[in-house]
């Protein structure tokens, strides 16, 4: 009997193509990017090959892509980014209840207010008490499009 995997929640199995990219860093290209080391001087310009297609891909400049290791690390950098690029102090940060935990975390860490709107039955926010919580001094505002535990969209 063949098996299916179905826990894509946290995480999903590599695609084919992204293993076989990835293969030749992670056997023999393994060098810091950072370093002026001919090694590290392959890994750099790989790196910032990849950069180039993703930007490309995006519709966005290689400077605007950022790889992270994680789901979480990228939260966090978008957080706590937007709460930065303010350059007024802390500002306010909107989101609901039924956010991706990581993106509570990061939220309830952020510097500023926190306006976190609840949900109805079906775990649906209501757009209008999310614009509600909205000042001219909110930094983001953060809603899912569906909810990968519930299913609401």
């Amino acid at each position: 009997m063949r098996r299916a995997y179905l826990d894509h929640a946290s995480t999903s199995p590599l695609r084919p193509a992204a293993l076989e990219a990835m293969l030749p860093f992670l056997r023999e290209h393994h060098a810091d990017p950072g370093r002026l080391h001919a090694e590290g001087r392959v890994t750099r310009v790989a790196l910032e090959d990849a950069r180039e297609q993703v930007a490309t891909l995006l519709g966005a400049r290689p400077r605007e892509v950022v790889f992270t290791s994680s789901g979480t690390e990228a939260i966090n950098a978008a957080v706590w980014g937007a709460v930065a690029r303010t350059g007024e102090g802390p500002a306010p940060v909107v989101t609901t209840a039924v956010e991706h935990s990581a993106v509570l975390d990061a939220c309830r860490r952020a510097p500023g207010d926190l306006a976190v709107v609840g949900v109805d039955g079906f775990g649906r926010f209501d757009p209008d008490e999310v614009m509600g919580a909205v000042t001219r001094q909110t930094a983001l505002v953060s809603v899912q499009l569906a909810n990968h535990e519930v299913g609401t969209r």
